[in-house]
């Protein structure tokens, strides 16, 4: 899976709670190398942090769901901070198939995960 978030220190801690899950996961800190990486590769899923500073978050996924970056049939999993209700609850409408609030509570992580390789 490909795990982008631009804070290092919070890409570490997800990447390593998702590997601790069996996750072989590679992580970027930018929506641009993100684009890159999920054009040249087949993950099967994106894990996106959905505060990104070189571009909205949202922006990648209408990129990706409109078929010009990758496979936009491929799960999208958003990092939303906790306190972001409006983002939270429109997961659908934002193109994402499903948000786990920041800071991660990994029986959250987890069961998203699970629900989304269902």
């Amino acid at each position: 899976m490909l795990l982008v978030d631009y804070c290092r220190v919070d890409r570490t801690i997800a990447r390593r709670l998702l590997e601790r899950h069996g996750h072989t996961v590679e992580t970027v800190g930018t929506v641009l190398g993100a684009l890159d990486s999920w054009r040249a590769r087949n993950y099967d899923l994106l894990v996106l942090d959905w505060e990104l500073p070189d571009m909205r978050a949202c922006e990648m996924v209408q990129v990706i769901r409109g078929g010009r970056a990758g496979d936009a049939s491929k799960p999208i999993l958003g990092l939303v901070s906790a306190t972001d209700r409006e983002t939270s609850g429109r997961c659908d409408d934002l193109g994402l198939d499903a948000c786990v609030a920041k800071p991660l509570d990994p029986p959250a992580l987890y069961r998203a995960l699970a629900d989304l390789f269902a």
